[in-house]
């Protein structure tokens, strides 16, 4: 099994020298994480990650801010704007979500979004398939499936995304594919690890347990080359079930 652990904030810079292409902002705070990064063609400018549970509303436009401002771009510089889209913490999807669609219309770019689970499972290495299981907070849990990477690295979805008990979701998973399963996601770190302990499952390394911001931005932009872009009325987060506002409603 993988290691059980939380992944290390900071800032951190991939490429110093800027590469011809478009340049696009990514935004995910779809955890207690803020990630932020820029990417132009297929180069990682420079990401920026913080455990900041709680502040993602106040944190966000200045770290986006001081991220076009550390590499020396202004906000009309940026030629379009991707987002993680969930599942996940409901209001960081949201203040993320608004930031994002006020950016993209200010502007007049393009935008776009990535399941959170694609994210988890593009990150994973190894050729066995991927099964995604979420945190989704009063003991419950998110479960999707995607199969062994094609010739092409790519991996395709098996199980869409679903909500049940973290026992109910692994369940899924494993009666998804026959043989051993990489397991990933933020349940691999708060739920039980005896709930784990079966011969058929490989932890992920506790680094990609949450969605990666690197990986993040190198999907944003593989789709927005390839044209797959919205406007920002049709970009919304992926909630699976009923938003807790509504849970309590009579």
């Amino acid at each position: 099994m993988g290691l059980r652990g939380t992944r290390r904030p900071g800032r951190f810079k991939r490429d110093s020298v800027r590469h011809d292409g478009p340049l696009l902002l990514v935004t995910d705070t779809s955890s207690a994480y803020l990630n932020v990064a820029l990417q132009r063609g297929s180069s990682l400018l420079s990401a920026h990650s913080t455990y900041q549970p709680l502040s993602h509303a106040r944190a966000l436009l200045p770290a986006i801010d001081l991220l076009l401002a550390e590499q020396g771009f202004k906000l009309v510089d940026v030629d379009g704007f991707g987002i993680c889209l969930g599942p996940g913490s409901f209001t960081g999807l949201r203040v993320s979500m608004a930031s994002i669609k006020a950016l993209a219309y200010g502007t007049d770019k393009p935008a776009l979004g990535i399941p959170a689970v694609a994210v988890l499972a593009a990150s994973v290495g190894g050729d066995l398939p991927v099964g995604c299981l979420i945190d989704a907070r009063k003991g419950e849990a998110y479960s999707a499936l995607f199969s062994a990477p094609d010739g092409a690295g790519h991996r395709q979805p098996i199980l869409p995304v679903e909500a049940g008990t973290p026992e109910g979701g692994l369940a899924r998973l494993m009666g998804g594919v026959n043989g051993p399963i990489t397991l990933v996601g933020s349940s691999c770190l708060s739920a039980p690890e005896e709930l784990f302990a079966h011969s058929r499952l490989l932890l992920a390394e506790a680094r990609w347990h949450l969605p990666d911001i690197c990986t993040l931005a190198r999907l944003c932009m593989e789709r927005f080359e390839r044209g797959e872009t919205t406007t920002v009325e049709h970009l919304e987060p992926i909630y699976v079930g009923q938003p807790p506002i509504h849970k309590h409603r009579g």
